[in-house]
């Protein structure tokens, strides 16, 4: 039986060549700047819940970590750390709040939908399934990058699942909470459509069953950000 995670299915829908690489042959690759800044500030956030007092360690720890695997002059680290914990501090004044009582806190979950296998991990849960973003939100070449909240349907389609399978009724609200390295934050409450998800998640397994892994990227521009476009993948384009 095939397994896959949200993130996986996420790969291999932007690019079947990034899902070989990455999830199958587990090579590794450049780590972006935001990436390694979101990874920072869900390290704090987790903190921020279990042990409050280390929180700012550990966002600092996981920076650390993580800009280690971020080519050099991609951006200067001490302004993403700075952003990094500004993020957090904005998290725990203006998040933190939202939540009926204390959440349960990156929750994983493993179901069986239809004869494949789907983990993830959930961010919070209390009444409602709430999913933590992070974004720039920084104006580039003159204009703000917009935040496309549709964009994570699938992950919090198939989230709702394994939050139903694990309280055993489905959340009352299906939130992602979105952090800009601005210091801004913004919720978004979101009603995915399970059955799409599933049939996406069909796609998915299908092509992969059939060692379909094309570079399918290269035709939407995912190759700009690729972890694997210089010097691994030979039809990159950058």
């Amino acid at each position: 039986m095939i397994t896959l995670s949200a993130t996986a299915i996420g790969r291999y829908l932007t690019c079947e060549r990034l899902y070989l690489y990455e999830v199958v042959y587990r090579l590794p690759g450049e780590q972006s700047f935001a990436a390694a800044v979101g990874a920072a500030v869900h390290a704090g956030v987790e903190a921020l819940w279990k042990t409050p007092s280390k929180s700012l360690e550990a966002l600092r720890h996981r920076w650390a970590t993580e800009v280690a695997n971020v080519p050099a002059g991609d951006e200067d680290p001490a302004v993403g750390l700075s952003d990094a914990e500004t993020m957090l501090a904005v998290y725990q004044a203006k998040v933190v709040p939202t939540f009926e009582g204390r959440p349960d806190i990156e929750v994983p979950f493993s179901i069986v939908i239809e004869g494949v296998g789907v983990t993830g991990t959930i961010d919070a849960m209390d009444d409602d399934l709430r999913d933590l973003k992070t974004t720039s939100g920084k104006t580039i070449n003159g204009r703000k990058p917009k935040f496309d909240p549709s964009r994570y349907d699938l992950q919090l389609g198939l989230y709702e699942i394994g939050y139903t399978f694990l309280r055993g009724h489905p959340p009352k609200r299906r939130l992602l909470d979105v952090l800009t390295r601005r210091g801004t934050y913004r919720q978004y409450e979101r009603h995915p459509n399970q059955r799409e998800a599933l049939d996406v998640l069909g796609v998915v397994a299908d092509g992969i069953m059939a060692d379909r892994y094309d570079p399918t990227g290269a035709s939407i521009g995912a190759c700009k950000w690729c972890p694997y476009a210089n010097g691994v993948c030979p039809d990159a384009r950058p």
